[in-house]
């Protein structure tokens, strides 16, 4: 998909202003597992459905040609956050789910819990290799913030699940 500016598709000044079209939503998934018992069986009130933190935004930018130009080669980047992890850490968490594991009787031994949970790690690690081997290489995505306003490394380096980096509204 290529980038489009708006001076592209803007109509010339003495033709007649069409309003823009929206681009439609995307919809929504089906929910899945058992619906929830109804407020007449369980004698409940309903609950709202949670909203999502996230919006659907359609982002225009208007202005001279050469500028919008610079602008669009600036802001073009990989689309990754270079995000710290801990290995470590992560291994330990799958291999404490998998031991566990509380229903009926368990497959793999606490010696197979370990090695699956270090295929994990392994694949973890290799998949933000590959990803961090994009950037300064890749211009995947035309609106990086990353490369526009970077996370300071201080932050960076506490992970992405840290109490201090939560995106809020």
């Amino acid at each position: 998909m290529a980038l489009r500016f708006p001076w592209e598709t803007e109509p010339e000044p003495s033709e007649p202003a069409t309003p823009p079209t929206r681009l439609p939503l995307p919809p929504l998934p089906k929910p899945r597992g058992r619906r929830p018992s109804g407020p007449s069986r369980s004698g409940a009130l309903p609950t709202a459905a949670p909203a999502s933190i996230w919006r659907y935004h359609h982002l225009t930018i208007k202005g001279p040609s050469p500028d919008l130009e610079t602008f669009a080669a600036t802001a073009r980047g990989p689309g990754i956050i270079p995000w710290e992890i801990n290995g470590a850490a992560i291994e330990e968490d799958i291999f404490i789910r998998a031991v566990s594991h509380g229903g009926g009787s368990r497959s793999l031994s606490v010696a197979g819990c370990r090695i699956l949970a270090r295929q994990f790690r392994e694949r973890i690690e290799a998949r933000e290799g590959r990803a961090r081997d994009r950037i300064g290489v890749s211009l995947a995505c035309p609106f990086d913030l990353q490369v526009l306003v970077p996370i300071p490394p201080a932050i960076l380096t506490l992970g992405h699940d840290h109490p201090t980096c939560e995106f809020s509204l």
